[in-house]
């Protein structure tokens, strides 16, 4: 059975959403198609509405572009599902966007690193998550020391410092854009 055969209308669909998240990621034809292991000529009429295809075919490609079914198959007009994956690079990353109500980064440093809040101007609620390494947090004149795993939750209302231990460090900063200074 295909998906196009059961409703009309998906087929067109489907197709812009496949091309709108391989156009997003930067990736072409080719190598999504590599990636699914379908043939690039198929993954373009597919994106065009132009073919129709068979869900493990479909779980192939949709896994190429990072995405769950879920994501793939929600009716128009749903909230989308925005995606940001931590990377190995060292720097700092906002993964935010307008219509979320909380400001999201994620920082990526080396050892023995330091430098201030990656969320500029961060006040009000701030949390941080530490995913990997070993960082110590300072808001105003308090420090936390975080492992592997730990989470700082706090109130700033001064200047927000950070310095990474002897390991590299992934850590996910978040604050509400919408506090106001004290």
């Amino acid at each position: 059975m295909s998906l196009r055969a059961t409703t009309p209308d998906l087929a067109p669909r489907l197709g812009r959403r496949l091309r709108g998240r391989r156009t997003e990621l930067g990736r072409t034809l080719a190598e999504v198609a590599a990636a699914a292991q379908v043939s690039a000529s198929f993954l373009s009429a597919l994106e065009t509405g132009g073919t129709s295809v068979s869900l493990p075919v479909l779980v192939r490609i949709a896994h190429a572009l990072d995405l769950t079914m879920a994501d793939l198959l929600a009716a128009d007009g749903s909230q989308p599902v925005r995606r940001a994956r931590l990377e190995a690079t060292t720097g700092v990353r906002l993964v935010s966007h307008p219509a979320l109500q909380l400001r999201v980064a994620f920082l990526s440093a080396g050892p023995d690193q330091e430098g201030a809040c990656p969320l500029e101007g961060a006040h009000g609620a701030l949390f941080v998550y530490l995913r990997s390494g070993s960082l110590v947090v300072s808001v105003g004149r308090e420090s936390w020391t975080l492992g592997e795993g730990d989470a700082l939750d706090a109130d700033v209302s001064g200047e927000v410092r950070w310095r990474t231990g002897s390991s590299p460090v992934v850590a996910i900063w978040v604050t509400h854009p919408f506090a106001s200074p004290p």
